[in-house]
């Protein structure tokens, strides 16, 4: 079993709703050992942005077990993504759901459609605040 860690956003919608969703649909292929607190957050958003995308997000961290591999665990989060109604809109437009893969045990990827660690990590309030909630120790247990 490898361990992981997904952070899970919504901004549309009954967003508590979205969120149990999301979180019922990932038990099916790995195991959720801890989730953070909800997390709320302003839209990141670019210039210009159309003052309907500046929706409040919620955001929870999990730290999770699973024997996907990477990839496979990418394609299962983007079908979670779609069955729940998410469209790929231009990049910070609201959405219904977000899963991200965080960490991967300490796999390191860089390639177009799968970045582990999240390249996003250092950036975002709400990763370090819900990430080191589930994993005080992620540095070291995911980075070093």
């Amino acid at each position: 079993m490898k361990e992981i860690i997904l952070t899970i956003g919504t901004n549309l919608g009954d967003r508590q709703e979205n969120l149990k969703k999301a979180l019922d649909l990932l038990k099916e292929k790995i195991s959720i050992e801890s989730i953070s607190n909800e997390f709320y957050n302003n839209a990141m958003l670019p210039e210009n942005a159309p003052k309907e995308w500046d929706k409040e997000f919620i955001n929870i961290a999990i730290y999770a077990k699973t024997k996907l591999d990477p990839y496979e665990l990418l394609s299962f989060v983007k079908k979670i993504e779609e069955s729940m109604g998410r469209i790929d809109y231009e990049k910070w437009s609201p959405r219904i759901i977000d899963i991200d893969i965080i960490f991967y045990d300490k796999l390191k990827i860089k390639e177009r459609d799968l970045v582990i660690p999240h390249p996003g990590i250092f950036d975002r309030e709400f990763f370090q605040i819900t990430v080191k909630e589930i994993v005080p120790n992620y540095k070291e247990k995911f980075l070093l």
